[in-house]
């Protein structure tokens, strides 16, 4: 593969929501694993397993799972409201989920000190984008970073039979798109030759500026991530 054509999958990715009810077949399923095992990880220990949710029935446990813990999130923290229309319905929806675990245990192959967190979240966000990447490449939808609060991920591996000691890192709903979302703008980044130059250093002001211009935080969404 030539560099142009590697661009070309990872420009194609989307982060899509809304799918068709088409069921997927297990090969690509596979194959959007497959992706995954490839994935640089620290001291290669591959500290990942998935777990395939194809159930119409527990997929809709566990929407019901997030909207519930939502709620309680509201209840306790005035500071940070949330939506009361769902915006997980693809959890309900996509025909297939993918958990992706972590095993902390694997923790202890990484040098001692405070990166160990750091490295073994690192390894397993890389398995995750190789996975977008793959499903863009075989023409799905689903590159969701679906973040998963402690107390729904408690509430998931529970109702999975997951032994808690795994992290649940993230669940990505894999599917036919409906329709192709428009491609989301991206700025110019910021390339500092052999120093950085201050001269390119945002104010907090500038910061504010460009999350509420061109961020998906932008405009009202944003005040439901403000603290």
């Amino acid at each position: 593969m030539d560099y142009e054509s590697l661009m070309e999958v990872i420009r194609q990715r989307r982060t899509t929501r809304v799918y068709r009810p088409d069921a997927i077949p297990d090969e690509f399923v596979l194959k959007v694993i497959e992706a995954a095992r490839w994935a640089p990880t620290g001291a290669n220990t591959q500290p990942f397993e998935f777990v395939i949710v194809k159930d119409n029935g527990v997929r809709t446990k566990i929407k019901k799972i997030f909207e519930e813990t939502t709620m309680v999130v509201e209840k306790v923290s005035a500071k940070a409201p949330v939506p009361r229309v769902s915006i997980r319905n693809f959890l309900e929806t996509a025909p297939v989920l993918i958990l992706v675990l972590g095993d902390p245990r694997f923790k202890q192959a990484y040098p001692r000190g405070k990166h160990r967190d750091e490295i073994f979240h690192a390894s397993l966000s890389a398995a995750v984008q190789n996975m977008h990447l793959a499903a863009t490449a075989l023409g799905l939808g689903g590159s969701v970073w679906t973040t998963v609060s402690f107390v729904a991920a408690v509430k998931i591996k529970d109702l999975l039979h997951i032994p808690q000691i795994f992290t649940l890192k993230t669940i990505m709903p894999l599917g036919r798109p409906k329709a192709r979302p428009a491609p989301p703008v991206k700025r110019e980044p910021l390339v500092h030759q052999e120093h950085y130059d201050p001269a390119g250093f945002k104010s907090d002001d500038q910061v504010k500026e460009v999350i509420e211009k061109t961020t998906t935080s932008k405009g009202k969404l944003s005040r439901f991530r403000r603290l």
